[in-house]
């Protein structure tokens, strides 16, 4: 029973993605945190005019609006999938919800992002390097509140597509489906498991993801 949180529209106006190494990628948005500490520190500086001034005071209420509306959707998809952080947006652009990333000492971005249909979470971790963006790792969970975790595959030094993403969830789920049937049928049961699948696969790609978080919200109710 989900009772912290109603069911909410959300719209978020500065979800953007930023090209990296390919067209299929997706990128977490940047720290609404640092774009403010950098504003203030420049209206700090003493050389800002008053509408400058007015400007930014415009700017930090906005984007703690913003900060409110990640929170908020986090702490939603956090019911059917951990990982993801406490902050996240939608990209609209590509039709999923991008966690908050991190850079390490090295300099490599990490973060995942998650697609859901009406019976699964599929989560993709996602790392982004100098010159590639790489896939980490897919993991499929189950939507009933339970964050049951289904299957996953880990990767090294695999390139990133969404197509990719999507084959190794329908693999994924191929299996975990197969798992439930008698030994002796798998084989003859192999295509029909993956057709099975894919439709679960294909409405977390093919349907509007804030749609199906709140339908998946009130069947928790």
């Amino acid at each position: 029973m989900v009772t912290f949180l109603s069911v909410f529209h959300f719209f978020n106006p500065f979800a953007m993605s930023f090209p990296v190494s390919s067209s299929n990628s997706v990128t977490p948005a940047h720290g609404t945190t640092a774009i403010i500490r950098i504003l203030e520190n420049q209206i700090a500086s003493g050389t800002a005019t008053d509408s400058e001034r007015d400007a930014f005071k415009q700017a930090r209420s906005l984007m703690s609006n913003r900060q409110q509306e990640e929170l908020r959707l986090a702490q939603a998809l956090a019911v059917f999938s951990p990982g993801l952080g406490n902050s996240v947006t939608y990209n609209s652009a590509h039709n999923v919800f991008v966690g908050g990333g991190y850079t390490s000492n090295a300099g490599n971005t990490y973060f995942s992002s998650m697609r859901m249909s009406s019976s699964i979470a599929i989560k993709a971790d996602t790392g982004i390097g100098h010159t590639h963006t790489f896939l980490n790792g897919v993991q499929i969970w189950t939507v009933d509140g339970n964050r049951q975790l289904l299957n996953e595959e880990r990767f090294h030094c695999q390139g990133y597509s969404d197509q990719l993403v999507r084959i190794v969830a329908v693999r994924l789920m191929t299996e975990t489906i197969l798992a439930q049937v008698p030994a002796h049928e798998r084989d003859t049961f192999g295509v029909q498991a993956k057709l099975l699948a894919n439709r679960c696969v294909q409405d977390a790609y093919d349907c509007n993801q804030v749609e199906i978080l709140h339908q998946n919200l009130r069947r928790l109710m």
